[in-house]
């Protein structure tokens, strides 16, 4: 059980660093972003997705012997916990590197960490209907 948490933690860091890391490709030694910033804003969100995709389909897989209930609410709970951590990871790391301030960070960065929980609610809820506990609509 333990090592379930230590293994939603990973991927929580992982979910937030491998987008931070191929951001860093993005900008000249200056620290000037070299690329239109709607494009990386676009690149990032690209990759953050598919790297979220990939650690809730990870997570899935190692949990199948779980019950659908328990493994959906792994789903929300693991959304729920990666926001929680990209968010503290921004707020200290990106936030003071960036010079944002609370308000423009949420507006134009905190605000795109939101679909996680969305996604594993949405997931969970696939789970149940897919092993019959619940109708779809």
């Amino acid at each position: 059980m333990v090592w379930r948490w230590w293994l939603i933690g990973l991927y929580g860091v992982l979910l937030w660093l491998i987008p931070f890391a191929a951001s860093c490709f993005c900008f000249d030694k200056t620290g000037k972003l070299w690329m239109d910033k709607t494009a990386f804003k676009s690149l990032m969100m690209v990759l953050s997705a598919s790297v979220g995709t990939a650690a809730f389909w990870s997570l899935v897989r190692q949990h199948l012997y779980l019950d659908a209930d328990s493994l959906s609410a792994l789903c929300v709970t693991s959304g729920f916990v990666w926001l929680g951590i990209n968010y503290a990871l921004d707020l200290l790391v990106l936030l003071p590197m960036g010079q944002y301030s609370l308000l423009v960070w949420f507006v134009e960065i905190g605000v795109r960490y939101m679909p996680m929980p969305l996604t594993g609610w949405l997931l969970g809820e696939a789970i149940r209907m897919a092993a019959g506990l619940k109708e779809g609509p």
